[in-house]
């Protein structure tokens, strides 16, 4: 049996950056995809990082089974499953008038897509499909795209989508789809009217959680929910030295892989260390061009804790930064589309992360002036450099 001094579950982006954090510090790291298929970046540490594909099961609190056949035993665990990505072949929906999800475009995109769900992914799916020649529909059942974005910010990355020929139908609901020679036959159905669109290839991107509990949690008495992990705020389970991070645990698929998030949950991991994670302030981010990014509440969810709720809005030339604030002026949302907006949604976060009010328009302008508030960012390089020198210290030391 190999031991570990960390076993991440997940081979996906997230899992592969925890990983590869780990390895940076010393560490000797397992990493495990139980679906048995992982991303592009699951590769991105094979070599420094032993790699098994297979189901996963613990067996007992510090022992894991891969695939029915490799017993590996850890110190600790991160659980960092994103959502579930199955790609079937594009034939099962000719075959069996299912729709296919993410099929992908192992050749060039054919002519027509359909496009199911206005989610995150689905965007981001359809501008580059767009981009590939495609002529694109994006189906959505609710009233608009992204309900949890600032419609004010997703109004100017729609109709940078309609110049790129993306269309979009809200409101909209699937009734079937038919197979028809080459071509697939979806009625759609709106206002009670029932039409039919010709295409050539739909695919679903509906945002899934992952599911945990394949992993044997329930008979380690580690407390879990439908579709993820309870964590203390120290990324904690139940069960002391396994952690769990990512759309799992705050159920956002769209958060991605969050630098600091990954930082502290692998430090408290390999040293024990309690170091919290504030998903208030996380970025959700819809990458399309241009970006499209949230923190926190949005202006209807604010108004309804706050009558008296402001908001402060930052017109870039080529897109816009909102901020939200209750009336004594405690930052409690941040909204911004636009290509330049990396800089001044980063001061916001840390100025909410520090607590500070913007109760004036002079404060607002003056933050986003700057690109960085907290103190650690003014720290010069080397202080980081003597850190993570020190934790690989440490971590070798306890190998």
């Amino acid at each position: 049996m190999k031991r570990y001094q960390l076993i991440v579950i997940g081979g996906g982006r997230l899992g592969s950056v925890i990983a590869g954090q780990a390895v940076t510090w010393g560490a000797h790291v397992a990493l495990l995809e139980p679906g048995g298929v992982g991303e592009e970046d699951f590769f991105a540490y094979e070599g420094m990082v032993d790699v098994y594909k297979g189901s996963v099961r613990f067996l007992t609190e510090h022992e894991v089974e891969v695939a029915g056949q490799v017993r590996l035993a850890g110190k600790a665990f991160i659980i960092a499953l994103e959502r579930v990505r199955e790609v079937p072949e594009p034939a099962s929906v000719a075959a069996t008038g299912e729709v296919a999800e993410e099929t992908g475009w192992r050749q060039p995109p054919t002519k027509k897509w359909v496009v199911l769900g206005g989610t995150p992914h689905g965007i981001e799916w359809a501008q580059a499909l767009a981009r590939q020649g495609a002529q694109v529909t994006v189906v959505e059942t609710g009233a608009r795209l992204l309900p949890d974005y600032d419609p004010e910010c997703l109004s100017i990355l729609e109709a940078s989508l309609r110049q790129e020929g993306v269309r979009v139908r809200c409101h909209t609901q699937v009734v079937k789809v038919v197979q028809r020679a080459n071509k697939k036959i979806i009625q759609l159905q709106f206002d009670g009217l029932v039409e039919a669109l010709e295409t050539d290839e739909i695919v679903s991107a509906d945002a899934s959680l992952p599911q945990v509990s394949s992993l044997g949690l329930a008979e380690l008495g580690l407390t879990y929910k439908e579709g993820g992990v309870v964590t203390d705020s120290w990324m904690r389970t139940s069960c002391s030295h396994i952690y769990a991070v990512g759309p799992q645990v705050h159920g956002r698929p769209d958060c991605g892989v969050w630098p600091e998030e990954v930082r502290r949950v692998t430090m408290n991991a390999l040293l024990g260390t309690k170091h919290r994670i504030d998903y208030s302030i996380a970025p959700r981010i819809v990458k399309t061009d241009p970006p499209l990014v949230a923190v926190g509440m949005s202006e209807e969810q604010a108004r309804q804790e706050d009558e008296g709720a402001r908001v402060w809005r930052g017109q870039r030339m080529t897109g816009l930064v909102k901020l939200i604030t209750r009336r004594d002026g405690a930052i409690v949302g941040i909204h911004a589309v636009g290509p330049d907006v990396d800089g001044p949604v980063e001061a916001l976060r840390q100025a909410k992360r520090n607590r500070v009010y913007v109760d004036r328009p002079e404060r607002f302008q003056q933050l986003l002036q700057q690109n960085r508030t907290s103190w650690a960012h003014s720290l010069p390089v080397w202080w980081g450099d003597w850190v993570d020198k020190g934790i690989r210290a440490y971590v070798r030391l306890r190998r």
